[in-house]
């Protein structure tokens, strides 16, 4: 697998004003092995992924930027494919999403929910973005993803205490974005 390029040696994107400063490194100890997530806000806040640009979020990346074919053998694609759909329950909308690539996609598949594994969480649709597209996403979450089983008995956090850590998306993709 080809290593991407380290995320968080870039200061926070133009635009990014919403977020909070970046913070010393951070362990994960979830993941089995200790990686260094040095963008984290916080060590108790689960970590975003597979969100896209937005007037509202201009921040997130575009999922063409990210496009990059054969980037995962299939049987390990397949997998984490898998892996993303079968995630615990995170968060419900009222709304569905689309494809950011306009190819038709049923927006009644692209989902209205987020899933979870207690450390990452990504809206339902990211996994036709894998699939169909070829988006890539950080290493860390594709290590964590295939080397880890889903939780079973996970519970979604309360929903008034529901906050979320984008810094680590935001400067993975900035990074590793199509120049």
């Amino acid at each position: 697998m080809t290593p991407w390029p380290n995320p968080c040696a870039a200061a926070n994107p133009a635009g990014a004003s919403r977020l909070q400063p970046l913070r010393p490194v951070r362990r994960v100890a979830a993941l089995g092995s200790s990686l260094p997530l040095s963008c984290a806000m916080d060590a108790n806040l689960p970590i975003g992924l597979g969100y896209w640009r937005s007037d509202e979020e201009p921040g997130f990346p575009d999922p063409q930027s990210l496009v990059r074919p054969d980037w995962l053998p299939s049987e390990s694609l397949d997998t984490l494919v898998r892996y993303l759909r079968t995630a615990p329950l995170f968060s419900s909308f009222w709304g569905h999403s689309y494809c950011r690539f306009h190819c038709g996609a049923d927006h009644l598949a692209m989902g209205s929910h987020e899933y979870w594994d207690g450390v990452w969480f990504w809206p339902e649709g990211l996994a036709h973005y894998i699939e169909r597209h070829h988006v890539c996403l950080p290493d860390d979450f594709v290590r964590h993803a295939l080397s880890d089983p889903l939780p079973v008995a996970l519970q979604s956090p309360d929903p008034r205490k529901r906050k979320r850590d984008w810094n680590y998306w935001i400067e993975w993709s900035t990074r590793f974005q199509i120049q």
